[in-house]
């Protein structure tokens, strides 16, 4: 009787240690190549962060991701490479990649509500407050975080800078909010600031002409210019002296 009792209680107290160490670690989602761990958070922040990912990387990503690339093909940029200018897909490839990330539940500083470990990491702090909000705003975070690690930054506009909302980060955050129709951005600022960066890519003003004479030693009517999807297309009426004209 001892020796069984001896054995009961030994496998009583392993059986605590599994379900102890089962909780202890992180939790994985897996969705074919992707997912991710969570680290020190309760039950309640995995099932929060449970509900954001999949919110981002199957809703976002699915049903929503009209209304999302609507959003991320509207918005004003800064701080953006011209490729990205041109072509916003490659903004949505960059966040939609499939791979796996690292959450870490701690205490951040006042008004931090996420902080990404480096770019090209797969690494995020997680503020115990932004995970008890609503499952768009913390995917919407988690997507701010996310453009960070891909190397899209807000160091020429931190935050509380006149152009901070259009930075990177801050407009693919919103425009997760804005497909979950918990926002009605895309974020906004004087027009004045967007022409300027704009112009520095070559966009112009929808709708706009300009007319330029030909060049000197040549003949022709000159070149005509209208804006359409923010780039100039230039019909070209001039030619060289005693040549044809193009």
């Amino acid at each position: 009787m001892k020796n069984r009792y001896v054995t009961n209680g030994v496998f009583t107290t392993l059986m605590c240690l599994l379900a102890v160490s089962a909780v202890a670690l992180p939790t994985t989602v897996v969705n074919a190549d992707a997912g991710f761990h969570s680290h020190d958070c309760s039950m309640e922040e995995d099932r929060a962060i449970e509900a954001a990912w999949h919110f981002l990387f199957d809703e976002i990503r699915g049903p929503l991701m009209p209304a999302f690339e609507s959003c991320v093909r509207d918005a004003e940029l800064v701080e953006t490479p011209c490729g990205d200018q041109y072509d916003r897909m490659r903004l949505i490839n960059a966040l939609m990649v499939d791979q796996y990330w690292d959450f870490f539940c701690t205490d951040l500083e006042p008004n931090v509500a996420a902080s990404a470990h480096a770019m090209d990491a797969t690494e995020m702090n997680l503020d115990h407050d932004l995970l008890l909000q609503s499952t768009p705003r913390i995917a919407s975070v988690m997507a701010h975080e996310l453009m960070h690690n891909r190397g899209y930054n807000h160091e020429e506009n931190p935050s509380g800078s006149l152009l901070y909302d259009l930075t990177v980060p801050e407009q693919i955050e919103a425009c997760v909010r804005v497909a979950a129709g918990d926002f009605a951005g895309p974020n906004e600022v004087a027009a004045s600031h967007q022409n300027e960066f704009y112009s520095r890519c070559g966009f112009c003003d929808n709708g706009a002409r300009q007319h330029r004479a030909c060049p000197a030693g040549w003949w022709g009517i000159g070149r005509d210019s209208v804006c359409v999807d923010r780039r100039w297309q230039t019909e070209t009426n001039c030619a060289p002296q005693g040549g044809e004209q193009r």
